[in-house]
């Protein structure tokens, strides 16, 4: 799908996305690539996830 957005950038330059780009891209990290004048962002995966899990309490506290 190729659409154009108008986004505005604020004072501390953040980029402000429209509704219609939080819809397709979600929320979370994105990709984010300067090519000349255009900026590209896409949806990322991590390559890893790291899951904590906290130790059952034990009877002995040593």
């Amino acid at each position: 799908m190729n659409k154009r957005f108008v986004c505005r950038v604020a004072e501390d330059g953040q980029i402000l996305l429209p509704p219609e780009i939080h819809e397709l891209l979600g929320f979370g990290r994105v990709e984010c690539e300067v090519k000349g004048e255009r900026v590209i962002l896409k949806k990322t995966t991590p390559d890893y996830v790291f899951q904590w899990t906290p130790a059952s309490d034990r009877d002995d506290h040593t």
